[in-house]
């Protein structure tokens, strides 16, 4: 299962362009989530912090994609580039911006991404929506669901569900605060792979369910 999800994220950059853009991208794909955490918690944890760097890589693959339109862009048309056929438009619908991203080859759909977020980026979600059948894969669609809130204080709650039908689902559950506190759990299938928590000073527990029996290390 990783290592569909490896593959296809190699295979969702190859639309990369180059140029920096102005058009509206949604705010928390821009978010590092590894300066969120107490800097020692890749020393105390690295199994910890590289499950944080694949979660700040996954959520911030739709800004990327984005910031691949060049500058002089204009957004609800189409642009071309090596025979893709790029569409991206958004506008704000009260307190919210919509936005919808498309790509496709020869006439073929490769993916979609569409979403929302609050103005004030204290909420959003994403919705990134793929054709299997252009990267390889049989059956339904694949969806890559990401969607976060954060409160008053800055504490930001972000969930990620890989859902790649009968390929399996991946799910992502995290937790930022603003004192860079925080847990995560990561899942497959619906069975507990790997949970950890830690506090402000970088220091606290992780359980990897690939051992047997399940073991707690404190960090």
């Amino acid at each position: 299962m990783k290592k569909l999800l490896y593959v296809l994220f190699a295979l969702l950059l190859l639309n990369s362009c180059g140029d920096d853009e102005e058009v509206f991208q949604p705010q928390v794909t821009s978010l590092k989530v590894s300066e969120q955490v107490p800097t020692s918690l890749n020393a105390n944890a690295p199994d910890v912090y590289t499950e944080l760097l694949s979660m700040q890589s996954n959520m911030n693959v739709s800004g990327a994609i984005m910031d691949a339109l060049p500058e002089d862009y204009e957004a609800g048309t189409d642009y071309n580039y090596n025979g893709y056929v790029i569409n991206y438009s958004y506008s704000q619908q009260s307190n919210q911006w919509v936005y919808t991203y498309t790509i496709s080859l020869n006439g073929v759909w490769y993916y979609e991404i569409s979403g929302w977020e609050n103005t004030d980026g204290t909420a959003g979600a994403w919705d990134y929506t793929l054709n299997p059948a252009v990267f390889g894969f049989d059956g339904a669609n694949f969806q890559i669901h990401f969607d976060w809130t954060m409160n008053a204080a800055g504490d930001y709650h972000m969930e990620m569900l890989f859902d790649y039908g009968s390929y399996g689902q991946i799910s992502y559950v995290y937790n930022i605060n603003h004192d860079l506190s925080g847990d995560l759990t990561y899942t497959m299938d619906g069975d507990l792979w790997f949970e950890a928590e830690w506090d402000s000073t970088g220091h606290g527990s992780y359980i990897d369910h690939f051992y047997d029996p399940n073991t707690t290390f404190t960090f």
